[in-house]
């Protein structure tokens, strides 16, 4: 099996050549070192409108491993659920999904509940609905277990949304909070969060000015390389001030009314992030397409199974809905003379 590099000829109309130009803007950290804490409680989403950088769907084998374990049980082509963890089954998801809240007690007694999503597939799965939501700075702030070990504190790993946005990075040890800087810590528990000014050195990061696509840049999610840091910079339009390091765009979404693709980190650069100039990242479009294929004579074998999109800097889009504009590929021969063309609808 060969892979072919090449650039499309053709592409998805979410990715063409546009360019928006923004400016910059600084914010100063605050010189008071004073901890502030406010409380955190827990909310239950019956409709999931969250896009999170790393939605995690985990398979239920006998039980929901959410504190202590909650016992699960096929029953025809329902899932079963000891929802109180007592011993007994007395709620069920039918058909291809369901939403069940589960009660129980902390390891000090308190009490907790939290919701999950399930989906059936071909097997049952579960994924978190609910968040624990409070204020930084008079802000508001959500926190979502995403990896689905029952804890809110995992940094790098668990999602927070930081303002009104719907859009979650991933749960950063300092957030931007209104131009500023800020130091956060989870409780252990998940009932308090605690938060300082950030004393580190900071940058600029603008995800949007050198931005080449036609489609609307829903969510850029960066991270560091501790993965410890991670902030959203779809709606920076004058760039994001964040700590200085090294980072990389490890999700995102774009969209153009009904289509929509996702982006995830492909082979993207390395963003350097530094307090002396403003750090202006180039990536969208154009798209270059990349799929293995097989030759026999002049027989030329690829599928859309085998096929992947990259942009400028290497960042992948994955997911298109619908499929679009279906690219067009120019088979050629050594010389540069056209061979055939295929077309077909894209990943």
């Amino acid at each position: 099996m060969k892979r072919f590099y090449g650039s499309l000829l053709t592409t998805a109309a979410l990715l063409v050549c546009f360019a928006y130009v923004g400016t910059f803007a600084t914010a100063n950290n605050d010189d008071d070192d004073q901890v502030h804490t406010s409380k955190l409680s827990y909310k239950s989403y019956t409709k999931w409108n969250i896009l999170l950088p790393k939605e995690t769907f985990t398979p239920v084998s006998g039980s929901i491993e959410v504190g202590s374990g909650y016992k699960t049980e096929i029953d025809g082509m329902a899932l079963a659920i000891d929802c109180n963890a007592d011993g007994k089954v007395d709620e069920k998801a039918k058909g291809t999904g369901g939403l069940v809240t589960l009660k129980g007690k902390n390891a000090d007694g308190t009490k907790f509940k939290y919701t999950v999503r399930l989906k059936n597939e071909g097997g049952w799965k579960w994924s978190s609905s609910g968040a624990l939501v409070g204020k930084v700075n008079g802000v508001r702030v959500k926190i979502i277990d995403q990896n689905n070990n029952g804890r809110f504190n995992d940094f790098g790993e668990d999602a927070m949304v930081v303002g009104k946005s719907n859009i979650a990075s991933f749960l950063s040890r300092v957030i931007n909070v209104k131009g500023e800087l800020v130091e956060i810590e989870v409780a252990t528990n998940g009932k308090t969060i605690s938060y300082k000014p950030y004393s580190g050195k900071a940058g600029i990061l603008n995800l949007r000015a050198k931005y080449k696509a036609k489609a609307k840049l829903i969510a850029a999610i960066v991270v560091n390389d501790n993965g410890d840091y991670s902030f959203n910079l779809a709606n920076a339009k004058q760039g994001l001030l964040i700590p200085e390091g090294k980072y990389t765009i490890e999700s995102g979404k774009i969209a153009m009314g009904k289509e929509t693709a996702l982006i995830k980190k492909g082979t993207s650069k390395v963003i350097a992030v530094s307090a002396d100039e403003p750090s202006v990242f180039a990536w969208g479009g154009p798209i270059r397409a990349e799929f293995e294929y097989t030759r026999n004579g002049q027989d030329v074998t690829f599928s859309p199974q085998s096929l992947w999109f990259y942009g400028k800097a290497g960042e992948e889009y994955h997911s298109w809905v619908p499929d679009g504009s279906p690219p067009k590929f120019v088979i050629k021969d050594k010389k540069g003379r056209e061979i055939t063309t295929a077309k077909f609808c894209g990943t």
